[in-house]
């Protein structure tokens, strides 16, 4: 198969997106497989721009200078230009990965047009309204009340990557025998690591820092437990986004509590090795996001079997139980999740981390590929018969 993928980031940004189409790509080339991608030319979170095409890690990159840039995520594309490139690819089916993205839009024109099986991941966009604002909330229901409603409908079919999403599609007026569970994985180098037994007091976050992730209440809480445990220490992990000088109030409050040596801003991680070996090499791993999808790094490090603290946001709360796979703490609650830490320090979770690695091996990408291409062939080979 030609299998095309279309996305805002690609490779070398850092996100969720990027994260769950890379990794089936991945699988997909294992499979004889041909993989195309169609994003931005832009790099998240940076004011980089990458090169029109590339082959990385034998998959196909093509890349595009976006007319104009709508929000943060989202980007409006020349049509001729998509088309032109998906004619020249011709591709056996389309992967729209987003839902309400324009060159989703794009593409899913082109596969009607074409008579090409075309997809939808919708990558859980349905956020509160405390997460995304009034005005873009405004904006998204105007979209979904008359674009969503059509669009949704003409997909041949839609992989939701939580339970959550469920109730939300069915509002929209998606066809349920159409929507199925495709959840992102975890890597198979995780499985292959040897796990640390790690008792240092080293605290770790790892995703993009910014507002919407929280950051700054895993900094205060771990300020409220510093002076009690001196020997303690808190690694941030990924790419600073600077939404309204969020770098700077960061690094303000690390530095008025004089914990600079102890609070460590390590920036992004590209290696999987390097990545694998830090979740590793720490105690506890946190994530105190106010809205997660599905949260990578969490099954990433509950494969570790990592002691997890975590915000009780959906995303969340569909991969930890509550003192049974992790521990779960009110959204934005500083005083609960400084609670929190102190007990996974004080106390033996390795049952608790046992429990996250059994449940994280439903989530090997091998099987969700697997079930992804199952789909990928049916909706072809239905295709041809029609």
């Amino acid at each position: 198969m030609k299998i095309v993928y279309t996305c805002s980031y690609a490779y070398p940004s850092i996100s969720g997106v990027w994260n769950r189409i890379e990794n089936l790509a991945k699988e997909m080339i294992k499979k004889g497989h041909e993989v195309h991608i169609i994003t931005s030319n832009l790099v998240a979170g940076t004011d980089k721009i990458e090169k029109s095409y590339e082959i990385y890690q034998k998959i196909h990159i093509h890349r595009f200078e976006p007319k104009r840039k709508l929000t943060k995520y989202q980007f409006s594309f020349s049509k001729k230009e998509l088309f032109d490139k998906l004619t020249e690819i011709k591709p056996d089916i389309i992967d729209c990965q987003t839902y309400r993205h324009p060159e989703a839009k794009i593409a899913l024109s082109y596969a009607l047009k074409n008579n090409i099986p075309c997809i939808l991941t919708t990558h859980a966009p349905f956020l509160p309204v405390n997460v995304r604002g009034k005005k873009l909330s405004f904006l998204a229901n105007v979209y979904d009340l008359l674009i969503g409603k059509r669009i949704l409908k003409k997909y041949n079919s839609i992989f939701r990557i939580s339970d959550w999403e469920l109730k939300y599609l069915l509002k929209l007026g998606a066809n349920k025998d159409k929507i199925i569970y495709s959840p992102n994985g975890v890597p198979d180098e995780f499985y292959k690591t040897k796990i640390k037994k790690v008792k240092d007091q080293t605290l770790l976050f790892l995703g993009r820092i910014e507002p919407r992730k929280q950051v700054h209440i895993l900094v205060k809480a771990f300020i409220k437990i510093s002076s009690k445990y001196p020997k303690s220490k808190l690694n941030l992990i990924g790419p600073i986004e600077n939404i309204e000088g969020y770098k700077e109030y960061l690094e303000d409050l690390v530095k008025k509590n004089n914990l600079e040596k102890r609070i460590i801003f390590l920036g992004p991680v590209y290696n999987l090795k390097k990545k694998i070996n830090l979740m590793n090499s720490s105690q506890i791993y946190v994530l105190p996001s106010t809205w997660e999808g599905f949260p990578q790094s969490l099954i990433e490090a509950m494969s570790l079997e990592k002691c997890i603290i975590a915000s009780d946001c959906d995303g969340n709360k569909e991969v930890i139980k509550d003192k049974e796979t992790g521990f779960l703490f009110k959204i934005g609650n500083i005083k609960e999740l400084a609670e929190k830490i102190e007990f996974c320090l004080k106390n033996n979770t390795e049952k608790v981390g046992k429990n996250a690695k059994k449940l994280s091996l439903s989530f090997k990408w091998e099987k969700i590929a697997n079930d992804v291409e199952k789909v990928y062939k049916n909706l072809i080979k239905t295709n041809i018969s029609q």
